[in-house]
């Protein structure tokens, strides 16, 4: 009699689910055919109709287990077409909250044979998305010392097997030395790493910013610092700042408005500029809105020297002159730009 095709649903599901159940309580020796049709509400002779053995039935328990994870991987992991710079830590992040949340729902009870199968196949199944991330930031500058493939595995069956195997609260207290091995098999140092990656600041951030953005006023007219801390403590609320850090401090910072669609504010450390800062915060931050979405900047007009930098950069990215305006009495020009569905398609276009 043939076996049915797995696109079949009905009982077979059933079936599956009940294997489910049955092999994270009792473990793959502790379950039987018998106990999974028990469970099932079926004939023993209904198994054989799905399933070749007791294996086949295990390995697709472990396909409906993983089927979620693998969905939520492949997003993370093409997130990076868009937003590069912070998917790997994404990765790692839902690592983390997923291995805590399957602790808290099945650590009592599940057997240790299952745990290690799970083990196991989630470190063979994070390793292509690890190594996809990877390529992308390759491509976009990133100098990985090692064979890509050989590193998605070190970080995958690195950091990886820490997540799954190491206490929740050991986790969290080594968070700090797990990043840096992460940027040692990334082939940066702790420097490079700060101006790698962007992240979203907190509230002791805020004097450090207004700093930065004081140091570079020339830039800003009607800088006011009182108005800029209060602006600036607003938008952290908001999750509407990005920033690069350098040598305990920030070296690069981006603000932008979720309601007008606009970069407000962007701003990089002398002794940090030309080391691509402004265009990984630039990039970071129109990832922050949906592909194709509509963005503007406003920025010196053209025969101001002060903004040359800035349109430069923001004609890399695509952005086009619009209208001329006044800003706190100094001539202004608005330009106009989309956030890219594919950052690596956009920069085929750019000259960075």
């Amino acid at each position: 009699m043939a076996r049915k095709k797995v696109t079949d649903g009905g009982k077979r599901e059933q079936i599956v689910a009940a294997a489910m159940d049955c092999f994270l309580e009792k473990g793959y020796d502790g379950t039987s055919v018998r106990s999974i049709m028990k469970k099932a509400g079926g004939e023993i002779g209904l198994f054989y109709y799905y399933f070749q053995n007791k294996d086949d039935a295990f390995d697709k328990v472990l396909d409906l287990f993983f089927s979620k994870y693998q969905r939520d991987f492949a997003e993370i992991a093409d997130s990076a077409h868009r937003d590069p710079f912070r998917a790997l830590t994404r990765f790692f992040e839902y690592m983390k909250e997923e291995t805590v949340r399957f602790r808290e729902r099945y650590a009592d009870n599940i057997h240790r044979t299952v745990r290690w199968a799970i083990r196991e196949r989630t470190l063979t199944i994070v390793t292509p998305y690890i190594r996809q991330i990877i390529g992308i930031l390759a491509e976009l500058g990133a100098k990985i010392p090692l064979d890509m493939d050989v590193a998605a595995v070190m970080l995958a069956h690195g950091v990886g097997s820490m997540i799954l195997h190491e206490d929740s609260s050991w986790m969290e207290s080594s968070t700090v030395e797990v990043q840096k091995a992460v940027h040692l098999i990334m082939g940066l140092n702790l420097e490079q790493a700060g101006l790698m990656f962007p992240e979203y600041p907190d509230a002791e951030d805020v004097v450090s910013i207004a700093d930065l953005a004081q140091e570079m006023q020339e830039y800003y007219p009607g800088f006011e610092r009182e108005r800029f801390l209060q602006q600036i403590s607003e938008k952290i609320d908001k999750k509407e700042v990005l920033v690069i850090r350098y040598q305990d401090d920030i070296g690069g910072c981006i603000a932008f408005s979720y309601d007008r669609k606009e970069i407000d504010f962007l701003a990089v450390r002398p002794d940090c500029q030309k080391r691509g800062v402004a265009m990984r915060l630039l990039m970071t931050a129109m990832a922050e809105f949906p592909a194709d979405t509509e963005l503007s900047v406003v920025t010196y007009r053209e025969e101001n020297p002060i903004g040359e930098a800035a349109r430069c950069l923001y004609r890399k990215f695509g952005f086009r002159e619009g209208e001329l305006m006044t800003a706190f009495e100094y001539p202004c020009q608005r330009f106009t730009g989309t956030a890219p569905s594919n950052i690596l398609k956009a920069r085929q276009q750019m000259t960075i």
